[in-house]
């Protein structure tokens, strides 16, 4: 089974569970980089829930998924079209002033995240930042039918630096913010270097 058939075929129960998850925390880490009503690529939008706050923020919001299902939902929770759209099919030039892949780059495998990351950063304008999760510790795993890389500070960093475009400004470690999960997830801001 594909990452995005676990999604199109558990959707309702993934949109119902994840749709009052408290992500302030985050937030206040991203949008002190993005300018008032400056634009944000929600990259792996799941549930619509990130882009819908950005969006009664007053910033332009576009919001992508690889998953139909996920697209539907977000898309009539946004009010507008969210974009049927993987990784690999990203091709941006400076559009955005910020990216959003909250939970999402963790399905990319790990050997194909410089090249994802080369995509996002191409869709950055010039001093944009790109805010990516992953499930905290290392290697990679099928779980329910879907594909994980989980990373480190260190792990993470050592890709980062591989796209010389980036500079790492925060990486950190938190628990996980659903009280059922004793997961703890690794949270990374970069940012395009401006020159």
């Amino acid at each position: 089974m594909a990452t995005e058939d676990f999604y199109n075929e558990n959707a309702d129960n993934f949109y119902n569970r994840t749709l009052n998850v408290n992500m302030d925390h985050f937030y206040q880490e991203f949008l002190p980089y993005i300018p008032k009503s400056g634009s944000i690529l929600d990259a792996g939008c799941g549930s619509g829930r990130d882009a819908k706050f950005f969006q009664e923020q007053g910033y332009a919001v576009t919001a992508t998924d690889s998953a139909i299902e996920m697209v539907k939902r977000s898309g009539l929770l946004l009010g507008k079209p969210s974009l049927h759209l993987s990784f690999e099919n990203i091709d941006m030039n400076e559009e955005f002033d910020g990216i959003w892949a909250n939970a999402s780059l963790l399905h990319v495998k790990s050997d194909k995240l410089p090249e994802i990351l080369k995509k996002l950063c191409k869709a950055l304008k010039p001093g944009g930042v790109l805010f990516m999760s992953f499930k905290y510790g290392e290697g990679e795993y099928i779980k329910d039918g879907r594909h994980f890389s989980d990373h480190t500070e260190i792990t993470i960093r050592k890709v980062i630096a591989l796209i010389p475009e980036f500079e790492e400004l925060k990486s950190w470690k938190s628990a996980d913010t659903r009280n059922s999960s004793a997961e703890f997830w690794l949270s990374s801001l970069v940012r395009k270097r401006a020159g």
